[in-house]
């Protein structure tokens, strides 16, 4: 499929949106190593190196931003349970 294909970014922009969620819904269940294993960074530098994305791209954004806050979440209530 070509790189400027709309399906292939529609599935990249879907996936992305689900990565997001599960990002979102993480944070009330997740530990610190259960976070750290989706780390989003890995998986978008795949999808940059290829030129499927920009890092600019909003929903690149929107999941690092979401890690971001998944992980402060889960690291304040490691803290609180300490």
């Amino acid at each position: 499929m070509p790189r400027d294909s709309p399906a292939l970014q529609a599935i990249i922009s879907s996936w992305l949106e689900a990565f997001v969620t599960v990002l979102k819904d993480g944070e009330r269940v997740l530990d610190v190593n259960g976070a750290l294993r989706l780390d989003p960074n890995p998986r978008l530098a795949v999808l940059l190196e290829a030129g499927l994305v920009a890092g600019n791209d909003p929903h690149v954004q929107i999941a690092r931003s979401a890690y971001a806050s998944l992980l402060q979440a889960v690291q304040q209530r490691a803290e609180m349970n300490r």
